[in-house]
């Protein structure tokens, strides 16, 4: 039987840990562990940031360690690229020596850097893993996910989903859909895309935000917390 989870990702949260409401913490947070990305997208960046601006250790291991007796699900991402970070896998077993046995963990990454040892490491660390996946043609996804080779990431998806094909629905990798001018068109065929690579999850969020709206030098735009399937 297929759910659908179409209004927010706190809808998709409760559907998939059934978690009662806490008064003292979220049960669903975001870790923005890094601003940094390899990728310059135009409804984020302008350009290629590896500037170094990333939460310091000390301060992401306190914020789980106060928050691990009550959170439901992690998300270690907000706007950059969580693989780039060369902790990173530090700072996933961190968080799963600290968090409940009902707790997620979840990433979303571009796709370029999910290599055969990475994918192992996220599921041997049991990461559900999103996969940003805006266009079934190679010009239009080049041109959205610009610095990334449409091949590749379609080729470290599908070893993405091959290593999770045994692991539960709620575990299993997604593919997101940032949608938008250039993508609206095609939804259809990123839905068949995401099937033929494996994938049994997808995602679709609107772009939110103009550019006015922008806060910080480089961010032209809010990718929504869409829903899941």
């Amino acid at each position: 039987m297929t759910n659908f989870f179409l209004d927010n990702s706190y809808s998709h949260l409760l559907a998939c840990t059934g978690g009662g409401v806490s008064l003292r913490c979220p049960e669903k947070i975001f870790l923005d562990i890094t601003e940094d990305c390899n990728l310059r997208c135009p409804m984020c960046r302008d350009e290629v940031r590896m500037d170094g601006h990333t939460m310091p250790m000390e301060l992401f291991c306190r914020a789980v360690d106060e928050t691990a007796p009550f959170v439901k699900s992690y998300s270690l991402f907000l706007w950059g690229e969580p693989l780039v970070l060369r902790d990173f896998r530090e700072r996933v077993r961190y968080v799963r020596s600290r968090m409940r046995p009902d707790c997620m963990l979840e990433i979303s990454t571009n796709g370029v850097l999910l290599s055969p040892e990475m994918i192992d490491f996220l599921r041997e660390n049991e990461v559900s893993v999103i996969v940003s996946l805006d266009s079934a043609d190679e010009a239009t996804f080049e041109s959205v996910r610009r610095g990334a080779r449409f091949g590749q990431v379609l080729g470290n998806t599908r070893a993405l989903a091959a290593a999770y094909a045994d692991a539960p629905l709620t575990l299993a990798p997604r593919s997101y859909t940032t949608v938008q001018k250039d993508n609206q068109s095609g939804l259809r065929k990123i839905s068949l895309l995401a099937a033929e690579l494996g994938l049994r999850r997808i995602g679709f969020g609107l772009l939110t935000g103009p550019r006015a709206v922008c806060t910080r030098p480089g961010r032209s735009a809010l990718p929504s917390a869409g829903g899941g399937l």
